[in-house]
This record gives structure tokens, sequence and C-alpha cells, in this order.
């Protein structure tokens, strides 16, 4: 199992009821949807850019959340990049498209198929990616063996906590164009790269 970041003030980590809001791979009315990353930043970047506000006007004081960690199952999830994006109806540029309709188009398809979930590129943070998973889920201890594929071990780990004030100039926002793809169509590949989080690697 893979520990997974979702940044969410809501009282539970997951989605029982569908979600208040359309997303990537549903839209409002789908059966409930859970969303999460694989770097914790990315989860920061998702709200970030969720905000619709310009760079000039993200303060990362004026935003507080909670911040869940997850213990995630990912085998059997659909992988989706850049690369193979057209085998599932898609191109690389849809896949992380302002536009998200064919990306909830393809969500559709999933979950008919039978699917529970997908990774995919991050919009908001080029060099990353997230998780999307089909369908209710419930939250057990963290450190419990899950009963049934429902159950999904989770914590709140920061209550009222904010993003990181180096990710605002990392953060892709609506309109921008997306570094993962531009390196993607000139045949290049591409690597997040951290921001200086004020430490110093090295061993002690």
């Amino acid at each position: 199992m893979q520990t997974v970041f979702r940044v969410a003030s809501h009282s539970h980590a997951l989605w029982k009821v569908p979600n208040r809001r359309p997303a990537r791979f549903h839209s409002l009315g789908d059966p409930p949807t859970q969303y999460a990353s694989l770097h914790p930043l990315t989860a920061w970047a998702e709200i970030l850019r969720s905000s619709g506000a310009s760079r000039a006007e993200l303060r990362p004081d004026a935003i507080t959340e909670r911040v869940w960690a997850l213990r995630l199952e990912l085998d059997g999830l659909v992988k989706l990049d850049l690369e193979n994006a057209n085998s599932f109806g898609l191109s690389a540029e849809q896949l992380v498209s302002d536009d998200q309709t064919a990306c909830r188009d393809l969500g559709r398809r999933l979950r008919r198929d039978g699917h529970t979930g997908v990774i995919f590129p991050s919009s908001a943070l080029p060099g990353t990616f997230s998780i999307c998973l089909f369908g209710e889920r419930y939250e057990a201890p963290y450190l419990a063996d899950p009963v049934a594929t429902v159950d999904i071990p989770a914590a709140a780990a920061a209550e009222r906590a904010g993003p990181l004030a180096a990710l605002i100039a990392l953060v892709r926002l609506r309109g921008e164009p997306h570094a993962g793809l531009d390196a993607f169509e000139r045949g290049e590949s591409f690597r997040f790269s951290e921001p200086d989080m004020g430490f110093t690697t090295g061993v002690r």
C-alpha cells in the first residue's frame, strides 16, 4: 500500500454521496468520486488552481485546510499518462486541459466498464500524478488492514494548514501552458523539481 494525500476541509476524508462539484473525471450528479495525490504538494496545487485566483492574488496564509494521509492500494488502477492517452480515446492535451469534458466522458466509460479508478497526470503541478477513485469509500483506522475494498485507512495529518509559499511559483493556473505537455510535444521528458523547503539534505 502507498501513502497518498488529500487536502479538504470536510470532517471526513472521503465521499459517500455524490460530490458537490464536478472535477476531472466526474460530472455533477455522478456517483461519489474521490481524489488524492501521490505527492503532498500536488494536493495543495490543486486547491490553489481550483480557487480561480490569479498568481498575484494567491496568498498561502489566506488558505487553511485539513490535510489527510490515506493508505491506498494502487494495483488495479488504470494508469494514464501523456504517452498512452490516445489508447483511451484522449489526446495528451485533453488529459491536462482546462476543458475537462473529454476526461469526464472517459471517467464515465471507465466506471461503466468496472474500473475502480485511475492514476493521471496533475493539471496543477506538472510532473506529478493524482488519483481518482470511482464510488463511495469509507475511512478506516490508519494502521488497520482494510476489511473491504471500500475501506481506506485514513488519518488527519494537519488541521488549519496552508500551502508552501514556494508552491505559488510552481502551480499551473487555468489558462497557463502545462510544462509537462509542452515537453512531451517537443519529444522531451519532464521532471518535477521540488522547491526549496528550507532544509539541507544529507546524512547526519
